[in-house]
């Protein structure tokens, strides 16, 4: 089997050696077999294939391209050699050695059928069976050495009479029927599954596509609908719990680290749509703590910023697919963005919170069923309305338990360090008053932008692990096409 070595070095310098020996190697993002953390590389950036005994590298559409170290970017398929070296963002690939099969002479081979190795087989039988009578003959032939000669004539003659234990043949034939029916006989039990295939269907996309155009006369049965689908998913999901996939340590840690080492870099400038909103209203909440007539108005542009707040939200999900997809956008661009079509937006967040606020009342976890992949589902596929919570209820019941747990491991620490932050700012002389509604506001922005990102990192991988299409197709024909 061909192999070949690799020396890759990541973006941060770090160097390893892999061996790989697949016919096709992926490369990537995330969901690879070579895993580059890198922004600038695709989540299926690439592909190494052994194609006739060839390495050949393949650039499956990346966004920003692959290139040799001369600066030539890559676009027919690349062979590699010992030595060979790709360029992948800030990440490289060399070859360090290649492994090949050893060539087979076409000359001196020959493939046979069932009935040649049979009838090989049967002559070889045949031979050995017959090979103890030229030894007979020979021993009348040394009696005499006059008679020696003329018998040695004799002696060989059997094998041109080799067609006589060829007799055997048709008894390999007479019982080839019989396994016949034996394979036949099987079919009509594969045809039953093979008409029940079409079942699982449903799993894909299309099939969860119909409330994407409800009418209004429809809206009455489709908001039940949602509910109760959200309400026997939860259900389903605790009853559950000890007989479903038990869900380790590290498949909960993971997810948040990757979005929290994606998120870190960029903390500054992804959470100043939230913290513009937060901030206004922590300092709209200090005036009016000190001046009770302020209360009123306060309240009432709390109202506008919670429908403000939906729009950051929005704007922070398009910084970070713009960033995923290699065409960054800054947060400020993401905001003038938002306001270009805000009535699309505003209707369809609208009717999906409505749903989705619904289902939190109904015992809180039905909730993270409706809404848990809404505003991912609007920017990268493009569904609106109530479609938004049928895909993100068709989703999360894929991987119902692991999802749980990373939210409520999520909630459960940034509620952990609010409290924590709260006491210890609050025991500050003097300005601990002050200061409460400010660090609660930070906090706030920092969370919010960092779920955006956790989120995005759950969508993603929840499609790549049920093989639902490809989202990073999808975001560029609705975000940039």
């Amino acid at each position: 089997m061909a192999s070949y070595t690799l020396h890759i070095t990541l973006r941060d310098r770090t160097t390893t050696t892999r061996a790989f020996a697949a016919p096709v190697t992926t490369i990537g993002r995330r969901n690879a077999d070579i895993t580059l953390d890198d922004p600038t590389v695709s989540t299926r950036h690439g592909e190494l294939r052994f194609e006739a005994g060839t390495l050949l590298f393949v650039d499956v559409g990346s966004s920003n391209g692959s290139y040799t170290p001369d600066g030539q970017r890559i676009g027919a398929p690349l062979p590699m050699e010992v030595g060979s070296v790709l360029c992948l963002g800030d990440c490289r690939l060399q070859v360090q050695a290649i492994e090949r099969p050893a060539p087979v002479d076409s000359d001196k081979t020959s493939m046979l059928n069932a009935d040649q190795i049979a009838a090989l087989m049967g002559e070889s039988a045949a031979a050995q069976s017959a090979r103890p009578a030229p030894v007979a003959a020979r021993q009348p032939a040394l009696a005499g050495a006059s008679a020696a000669p003329a018998a040695a004539a004799p002696v060989y003659e059997p094998p041109p009479a080799q067609p006589a234990p060829r007799a055997p043949e048709p008894a390999p034939q007479a019982s080839r029927p019989e396994p016949a029916p034996q394979a036949s006989h099987p079919d009509p039990a594969p045809q039953a599954p093979q008409a029940s295939r079409p079942e699982p269907r449903p799993s894909g996309p299309t099939a969860h596509d119909e409330l994407a155009s409800l009418d209004d006369a429809a809206f009455p049965v489709a908001f039940k609908g949602l509910i109760l689908g959200a309400v026997h998913g939860a259900l389903d999901l605790f009853k559950g719990w000890k007989q479903s996939p038990p869900v380790s340590f590290d498949d909960v840690k993971a997810p948040l680290v990757s979005a929290w080492s994606g998120f870190f870099p960029t903390i500054k400038e992804s959470t100043l749509p939230l913290l513009a909103i937060s901030g206004l209203m922590a300092v709209l909440n200090i005036l009016a703590f000190y001046v009770n007539s302020l209360l009123g108005i306060v309240s009432l542009i709390g109202l506008v910023a919670s429908v403000a707040n939906l729009f950051a939200t929005g704007a922070v999900y398009l910084y970070f697919l713009r960033r995923e997809l290699g065409a960054p956008l800054s947060a400020i661009d993401a905001v003038k963005h938002m306001t270009k079509q805000p009535v699309p937006f505003l209707v369809s967040l609208l009717l999906a919170g409505v749903v989705g606020l619904v289902g939190f009342i109904a015992v809180l976890v039905p909730g993270m069923f409706l809404m848990a992949f809404a505003l991912p589902v609007y920017f990268v596929e493009g569904r609106r309305n109530l479609a938004l919570n049928r895909r993100s209820l068709f989703l999360f019941k894929q991987d119902a338990k692991r999802l749980f747990l990373i939210a409520v491991t999520a909630g459960a620490g940034f509620a952990v360090l609010s409290i924590v932050l709260g006491i210890v700012v609050g025991l500050v002389p003097f300005v601990g008053v002050i200061l409460t509604p400010l660090v609660g506001a930070v906090l706030s922005a920092v969370f919010g932008a960092y779920a955006v990102c956790l989120m995005l990192e759950l969508y993603f991988d929840v499609r790549a692990r049920a093989n639902d299409g490809d989202p990073e197709a999808d975001a560029r024909a609705n975000l940039l096409d």
